[in-house]
């Protein structure tokens, strides 16, 4: 399904997220199944590019800090 999970994403990404409509998760015993709604490929896409954009924030910050405590 190429299924994604984005975790502790900046509110950005979060705003945007809210919009999606809830799946469900159904199960007994080892057998799952996951019903997972479709989205329109416009909010996908902007999704991705929060989270990229955040991506790149987060490595800059890093990085920033990174050259900061090397003397």
């Amino acid at each position: 399904m190429n299924c994604r999970i984005l975790i502790r994403q900046p509110a950005e990404v979060c705003t945007l997220a809210r919009k999606l409509p809830l799946g469900y998760v159904l199960g007994t015993g080892k057998t799952v199944r996951l019903l997972i709604p479709r989205i329109g490929s416009c909010l996908y896409r902007q999704i991705l590019e929060a989270s990229r954009v955040a991506i790149i924030h987060d490595e800059a910050s890093v990085a920033a800090g990174i050259s900061m405590t090397v003397h």
